[in-house]
């Protein structure tokens, strides 16, 4: 008996005996599933649609958060392929959550984006700023630092600054004809560009909503209670001014109801003539009609309120994140109102902006300045 204890001992301590580990198994699954998304990224990076439709479906399954930021990084091209710069921009910011500060490689590539987006979105010093922060990093690859380069240099030139252009170029050293013609392909507007609206007078304020975006949901559909005589007609618009509800997050589905339950507070108790918003958005990316357009609204206070229109997404954004769908959406209906009444990115605003208030709440707040440029 104690012949055979010490010849156990002895395998044990000579590695003779592997005593199989459960999470084994867990690894090699965990390794299929993130080499099937990242085969599957690879084959649809062509198509930015499908891509989209496959990052929805397989993000859910991701735990690591390498291959999370990979995902986030791919859709962001696929929407600024797609004409949606806003969108693309929120998912390079949930990239960069994913990785750490000072990760040479992924990290490098995600700014490298971000810097592009920005400078094909008019905001050519924040890119430039950003290539020059990203070439002073430790660790960057050979190929990071060559397409920051040939960023800056091809700015340069874009913009008509000759000399600047060439000293960007000289550090490039070989090789630099072929790397300014790919980063002038990439700072491009956009080949497959947002579908946009015959821009019209202010006047013509549609009396159906979806005769501006087709998605969205009609008052009829949540059951709206009529509009009260003390209320103004809309002025030309002017403006677009962006709340949030400050509210907990309505559950999935339940949309019109928090509609309803929002109008009745503004009717029974604050007295309005309707709801104060024209348009709210739902966790889900759902676009209501609030109070109609051609009525003005009551969201930013007294005079503020003429000829600005007032969009509302459902949630407390000063203590969560706004949901990737719910940004989409905002970015969809700000982008439909600026065509129809020829407004700018400047003339979307937060509710700050009019009234000492945290509304729209921090994180909202920060992508109302990342529209307008800010």
């Amino acid at each position: 008996m104690i012949r055979s204890l010490v010849v156990l001992l002895v395998a044990l301590l000579c590695g003779a005996c592997v005593i199989p580990d459960a999470r084994d198994g867990r690894d090699t699954r965990g390794a299929e599933v993130n080499d099937s998304v990242r085969r599957g990224l690879s084959e649809r990076a062509a198509h930015p649609d499908q891509l989209l439709s496959y990052a929805d479906r397989v993000r859910p399954d991701i735990d690591d958060p390498r291959l999370a930021a990979e995902l986030e990084l791919a859709v962001a091209r696929a929407l600024r392929e797609l004409g949606r710069p806003l969108s693309a921009k929120l998912s390079l910011q949930r990239a960069w959550a994913h990785v750490e500060p000072s990760a040479a490689g992924l990290g490098g590539e995600i700014q490298l984006e971000w810097a592009e987006l920005e400078h094909r979105t008019a905001q050519r010093d924040r890119a430039r700023t950003r290539w020059q922060e990203l070439l002073r990093r430790p660790g960057l690859s050979a190929s990071s630092r060559d397409q920051a380069l040939a960023g800056l240099a091809a700015s340069y030139e874009m913009s008509g600054d000759a000399a600047s252009a060439r000293a960007w170029r000289r550090k490039l050293g070989s090789g630099s004809a072929l790397q300014l013609a790919a980063a002038r392909r990439r700072l491009q507007t956009s080949k497959r560009p947002a579908p946009q609206l015959v821009v019209r007078a202010n006047t013509s304020i549609p009396t159906d909503p979806r005769e501006l975006l087709a998605e969205i949901h009609p008052r009829a559909s949540w059951g709206a209670q009529p509009l009260r005589p003390n209320h103004g007609a809309m002025d030309p618009i002017q403006a677009i001014t962006v709340h949030h509800t400050a509210m907990a997050r309505p559950r999935p589905g339940l949309g019109g109801a928090t509609m309803r339950s929002i109008q009745s507070y503004h009717q029974d108790v604050r007295n309005w003539a309707d709801i104060g918003y024209h348009f709210l958005i739902d966790p889900e990316g759902g676009i209501w009609e609030g109070r109609a357009l051609r009525v003005q609204g009551a969201h930013a206070g007294s005079d503020k309120n003429r000829g600005n229109v007032g969009v509302c997404l459902m949630g407390n954004f000063d203590e969560a994140s706004v949901p990737a769908a719910q940004a989409q959406a905002l970015d969809r209906l700000l982008d439909t109102l600026r065509a129809r009444f020829s407004l700018g990115a400047s003339d979307v605003f937060p509710h700050s902006r009019f009234k000492l208030t945290a509304c729209p709440g921090r994180s909202l707040s920060v992508i109302v300045g990342a529209y307008r440029g800010a």
